[in-house]
């Protein structure tokens, strides 16, 4: 399951961890993501079924982005099939992860 700027979210600690009810993955997840983004993540946080879910389990980032909510306004699968690609939002997160690029890539119209 793909989100909508591409990343995995098979791949995703926060997805997996909820899906498979592991807590051990959510307090790893936890830290290793606190020190990527420099703050503080608590392991109650690392929940979510995924970005293209309906649920209201998602974790915090997932609620507030802005490429989920614009994809989701626009009800398309994924960037690649928006007129704007690439647009601002999305040119950033394929700046962040090459796992991104290659999915989108591989889709592009």
């Amino acid at each position: 399951m793909n989100a909508f700027c591409g990343l995995d979210c098979n791949s995703c600690g926060a997805y997996i961890a909820h899906q498979e009810n592991d807590e051990k993955l959510r307090k790893e997840t936890a830290e290793k993501w606190s020190v990527i983004f420099k703050t503080k993540i608590s392991p109650e946080k690392i929940n979510c079924d995924g970005c293209k879910s309906s649920s209201d389990v998602l974790f915090e980032h997932c609620r507030v982005c802005e490429v989920r909510a614009c994809a989701s306004k626009k009800h398309i699968d994924n960037c690649t099939q928006c007129s704007d690609y690439p647009c601002e939002q999305i040119s950033f997160i394929l700046s962040m992860t090459g796992e991104t690029q290659i999915f989108l890539e591989s889709v592009e119209r």
